[in-house]
């Protein structure tokens, strides 16, 4: 009979399996909340609970949330070490596939081993034998992430759609390349699904024992998040996931939460009055990535700067974001708010007394790179507007045309860290120009805003905060460490050792759209010269000066680290508006800018 069945068409399929696995009974409706005992002990919120509105968001907007280093460490041992225990008692079974008649095994689908404890399994009272009292613990914390998600969705708590759960299951898939196939959580034998929370369990993951989680992206891309040690994946359960060929010991528990509500479509009406507002439509190169350079230097606003990439792109998941931690040993352990967790954060720590300034700092970050589509460099301090990651790649593949070597720098309007007001809209693209030169030789670097215009504006320098460009400029022009301690000369560095490589360099002249913003105060922290290193930047002012021809030392410079060879030095200088060697500025300087054609 099922092999009947399985000819039949998928739709025609459901509706048959629906009515035999039901055996005449009317399908379920969502279950009863679980309260809490009245003497239960109270637990510590998660961090997750603090981030409840992040998440949720962060559903409505891509399907799925991730959160890393959830519980508390000690409780964490303790649930592994209990399913440890459930497997060496037997506890744990062959897993199958479908409901009722449809219900069979195949290993070579689905190769875990589970098993699933009910809510009243769960209670103060249950059997001890085999529900452990580390699971009870972790569902209690559980119904209490469910509580604030409800407290969110649904504010009237008489509301009969509230999240429950049913119970939770544990599941374990072994080294030997077990898997499980394309599926969805929510489907019409289970339509009241709507939430899938996910734990992980894994000490020492590496990416070489394979076992990611595989979602189908309603736009088509896919995202692989990995089992790591004390994550936490939410998902919608209506989207197709796929568990990889495992290669290592791989713990996982999951929590459904059901309603009759359909909340994909509350989710988007919460937060976005029925559907996302981005700068632009997706972009079709929906595989593209993006690395991220940030070094930070005993900056709070570090971690808000991640958040805001994070929440405002369009994909996320696309994202590949290194931080460069420059913080003090001591005074700075609480500097930072938690982390968004992101499947591609790198992170990097040096001490503050060892941090040499703000080229060294990208340098070390660019080593990080692994070839992204392109890469995006940025301070520790900036707000992004929505869809500010299809914006960029639009507006510069529409100057490239699919080649040539282009890039989007700018200086962005400003936004106060202490009260995250931003320059209102609209405002126009601020043109770089010089302004002179310092006793130092360094040419020094201002902007003035120009009307908006929907046109590219061309720039004659670069923004070393904000410049996004393809990946192959890291290839062709990787950040030089050799200039420790400068900050002012760095930009006429790199714009003279892109220029002269033939690269041009744009800003976007729509002042109707906010793209991003920087905070340009620096009195609410710390910089790098509170190190001295006057003796240091000497030598780094040195190396520029050769570089730029305002003097003869006996420097070298490698192939990729100094000017380029598609244009010279002198054709730098009239583009610009500068002779190095007479440390004089033209007039021309200040004159206005091309406009894209």
């Amino acid at each position: 009979m099922e092999s009947k069945i399985s000819s039949l068409p998928n739709e025609l399929q459901y509706r048959i399996l629906s009515f035999l696995s039901l055996s005449g009974q009317e399908q379920p409706k969502a279950c009863p909340s679980v309260l809490p005992r009245s003497d239960s002990p109270k637990l510590p919120d998660l961090p997750v609970h603090a981030n409840v509105q992040d998440a949720l968001k962060s559903l409505a907007k891509h399907g799925f949330y991730l959160l890393d280093n959830v519980f508390d460490p000690t409780l964490a041992e303790d649930v592994l070490r209990s399913l440890a225990k459930l497997e060496a008692m037997g506890e744990l079974r062959g897993a199958g596939m479908g409901t009722g008649i449809t219900r069979h095994h195949d290993a070579s689908n689905r190769g875990d081993r589970t098993r699933y404890f009910l809510n009243s399994e769960l209670t103060g009272d249950a059997d001890s034998s085999t529900v452990l009292p580390a699971l009870q613990t972790l569902k209690t914390h559980l119904d209490s992430l469910t509580k604030h998600i409800n407290s969110r969705l649904f504010p009237d708590t008489s509301d009969n759609h509230q999240l429950c759960p049913k119970g939770l299951q544990v599941a374990h898939y072994t080294s030997n390349g077990a898997r499980y196939v394309k599926h969805r959580d929510a489907s019409p034998l289970n339509p009241y699904r709507r939430l899938t929370i996910l734990t992980y369990w894994n000490k020492d993951w590496s990416s070489e024992h394979g076992g990611c989680l595989r979602i189908y992206l309603s736009d088509g891309t896919t995202v692989d998040v990995e089992p790591r040690w004390n994550r936490m994946l939410i998902f919608r359960s209506e989207l197709e996931h796929e568990v990889l060929p495992s290669f290592g010991d791989r713990f996982a528990i999951t929590m459904w939460l059901y309603s009759e509500k359909d909340i994909a479509a509350l989710l988007l009406k919460l937060f976005f009055n029925g559907s996302p507002q981005p700068l632009l439509p997706p972009d079709p190169t929906k595989d593209s990535t993006i690395f991220i350079s940030i070094p930070s230097y005993r900056d709070p606003e570090t971690h808000p700067t991640v958040t805001s990439l994070l929440q405002t792109a369009a994909y996320p998941h696309r994202l590949h974001i290194t931080i460069l931690y420059q913080d003090h040993p001591t005074q700075d352990k609480s500097l930072h708010p938690p982390l968004p967790s992101h499947p591609t954060i790198t992170t990097l720590c040096i001490p503050s007394t060892q941090a040499k300034g703000p080229s060294y700092a990208r340098a070390l970050i660019a080593k990080t790179f692994e070839n992204q589509d392109y890469i995006l460099q940025i301070d520790s301090h900036m707000r992004f507007g929505e869809g500010w990651d299809t914006y960029l790649i639009q507006i510069l593949e529409c100057v490239r045309k699919g080649k040539g070597q282009h890039l989007i720098t700018m200086y962005p309007p400003n936004y106060d860290p202490r009260t995250g007001t931003k320059d209102p809209e609209p405002f126009g693209p601020v043109i770089m120009y010089p302004t002179g030169f310092d006793q130092g030789g360094m040419l020094r670097i201002s902007g003035r805003l120009e009307p908006h215009t929907n046109e590219l504006v061309q720039q004659r320098l670069v923004a070393s905060g904000f410049l996004f460009a393809p990946g192959s400029l890291y290839v062709s022009c990787p950040p030089d460490p050799n200039y420790p301690f400068l900050f002012f000369g760095e930009e006429i560095v790199l714009s003279a050792r892109l220029w002269t490589r033939g690269w041009e360099f744009w800003t976007p002249g729509d002042g109707k759209r906010g793209v991003v913003w920087h905070a340009w105060k620096r009195g609410y922290r710390k910089t790098f010269w509170e190190n001295g290193s006057g003796r240091g930047r000497e030598g780094a002012q040195k190396r520029v000066r050769v570089l730029l021809g305002m003097e003869q030392a006996d420097i070298g410079f490698d192939e990729n680290m100094g000017l380029g060879r598609v244009r010279g030095l002198k054709e730098f200088e009239a583009f610009v508006g500068v002779c190095f060697k007479e440390r004089t500025i033209e007039p021309s300087s200040f004159s206005n800018s091309l406009i894209a054609a």
